[in-house]
């Protein structure tokens, strides 16, 4: 009998969390997991705290009142805390998260660390996501994935084993609390199962502006925390950015050069920028200059042929803005560039 306590945080919950539950209930296979249900609740004004209390008649509930809207991450912590049982569950109460995969979130931790339900499997489905969110979505999950190496680094719904955070300080107060799991946590192997995720029925979402600009502090202290490389190499690439966007600028508007031919002239002082900032600072590489120099040239004469056939179709064909056209070139090859520097250009002896 494997033994889970499953933690619900909620705020204004009231229609949802009753039907969630018993949903739960419904599926489980009891001869093979048994649940305690923890739902933190943030004083939720529709009386969501008050309907959780109720449900302990029936169920192995527990209810954990907070004094306010604490966030999502304080109350998945405060959950953890207070949870008891060798696995641990986390999920949504707005019934987004399918409960229908919770047999095989249990079992699947027989032989991994962390569990996770992936929006993004190729044999998911999201249900009716409009499309800026599922743009927000895509760039945030594509973003923390370069960090933790994880399909779906910010899915809510997770299960895993107590001895992955046991003496690890998380701290988060956002909706993403998994990520910090990856990034600090003490884990080896994970897998990560395709779901339904479904449309709220009666709830809001709780995602707002405060939340999307916490998230990008997160992406900024995970990746000084786990990868400092990759910390410097945004810095080298923020001051090139200034300095590739500044110089195209002037060329083209105090020489009146062509875009593409500006692209052409500025990317030889922006390159040798890069490559010597990476190979000292970066990368540390202590590989003889000439190897590695090879390698980025071969690399760069690639990007630089890429930059201007992009500069040209987007510019001269499409007619966007040179200076969006440019940057989204830079995005694009932003994570392509870090992979290649650190796995093939700067190699370390």
């Amino acid at each position: 009998m494997k033994r889970v306590s499953l933690i619900i945080p909620t705020y204004n919950e009231a229609e949802n969390i009753e039907t969630l539950i018993k949903e739960i209930d419904g599926v489980v296979n009891k001869s093979f997991v048994d649940f305690e249900y923890i739902i933190v609740d943030d004083n939720s004004p529709d009386g969501t705290g008050s309907i959780a209390e109720k449900l302990k008649e029936t169920y192995p509930v527990r209810v954990i009142h907070r004094s306010g809207k604490l966030g999502l991450g304080s109350a998945v912590i405060e959950g953890f805390n207070l949870s008891t049982y060798e696995y641990i569950g986390v999920m949504d109460g707005d019934l987004s998260h399918d409960p229908i995969i919770l047999n095989d979130m249990v079992g699947e931790l027989e032989n991994c660390d962390i569990v996770i339900g992936s929006r993004f499997n190729k044999d998911s489905l999201v249900e009716n996501w409009k499309w800026w969110r599922r743009v927000v979505s895509v760039v945030g999950v594509f973003l923390a994935k370069m960090i933790s190496g994880v399909g779906d680094p910010l899915s809510g719904y997770f299960m895993l084993k107590r001895s992955v955070i046991d003496e690890v300080e998380l701290e988060t107060k956002g909706y993403k609390i998994l990520f910090e799991i990856l990034v600090k946590g003490k884990w080896s192997t994970i897998k990560e199962l395709p779901f339904t995720f479904r449309m709220r029925r009666h709830s809001v979402s709780k995602l707002n502006m405060s939340e999307y600009i916490l998230f990008a502090k997160q992406i900024a202290l995970y990746a000084i925390y786990k990868y400092q490389s990759f910390f410097r190499y945004f810095v080298i690439g923020s001051t090139a950015f200034i300095l590739d966007m500044g110089s195209l600028y002037v060329l083209k508007e105090y020489f009146d050069i062509h875009p593409a031919f500006a692209v052409a002239l500025n990317q030889i002082f922006v390159l040798s920028y890069i490559f010597i900032l990476n190979k000292i600072w970066t990368f540390s590489s202590k590989e003889k200059t000439r190897h590695s120099l090879i390698r980025f040239v071969s690399l760069q004469m690639f990007n630089y042929s890429f930059g201007i056939l992009w500069m040209w179709i987007f510019y001269e064909q499409v007619g966007i803005n040179y200076l969006i056209a440019r940057i989204a070139n830079i995005i694009l090859f932003t994570a392509w560039n870090f992979l290649l520097y650190k796995k093939w250009v700067f190699k370390k002896n």
